[in-house]
């Protein structure tokens, strides 16, 4: 009788040691798959990331600001778009391409025409774009908070034409 139970007790320590066995390289494969996806992960991101700053050294102003006015008035247009943009929590490749543009124009009116105390601004206006394009929409949002706070009061847009 003690026999048969030690030779119970053996058989389900084999299974059991078995068992373990099976676990443990189920979990080291489960482990380098998670290991491949990361490092997949990670290289789409900064594949994005080298995308976005390579479109965004592409845009160039193509409307400058005159008078200061007119500088701050464009930095409002580019809080406006980017706003805009974000209220549903994501921004597509169109929305992007006029934040882009925007901000590019808005950054360059207030180094052209901002004056000493709007001129960082640009610095602000540049980086916000630049992580909305990479896709940094907390980041983007803490930023646009400081740009919003930098500038003056909106300037009235005169009466619109109907």
């Amino acid at each position: 009788l003690a026999q048969d139970s030690i030779a119970q007790l053996e058989a389900a320590a084999d299974a059991a040691s078995a068992t373990a066995d099976e676990i443990s390289q189920q979990a080291q494969a489960w482990q380098e798959t998670m290991q491949t996806k990361a490092s997949a992960h990670e290289q789409a991101v900064q594949n994005a990331k080298a995308t976005a700053d390579a479109m965004l050294a592409n845009i160039q102003p193509n409307q400058v600001a005159t008078s200061q006015k007119e500088a701050v008035q464009s930095a409002w247009g580019y809080v406006d778009e980017v706003r805009k943009s974000l209220a549903d929590g994501t921004v597509s490749q169109s929305e992007m391409t006029a934040i882009a543009q925007s901000g590019a124009n808005a950054s360059a009116s207030l180094k052209a025409k901002g004056g000493p105390q709007l001129q960082g601004l640009a610095s602000n206006i540049d980086a916000l774009t630049k992580q909305l394009a990479q896709g940094d929409i907390q980041q983007a949002q803490r930023t646009l908070q400081q740009v919003t706070a930098g500038l003056p009061a909106q300037p009235s847009r005169g009466s619109r034409s109907r």
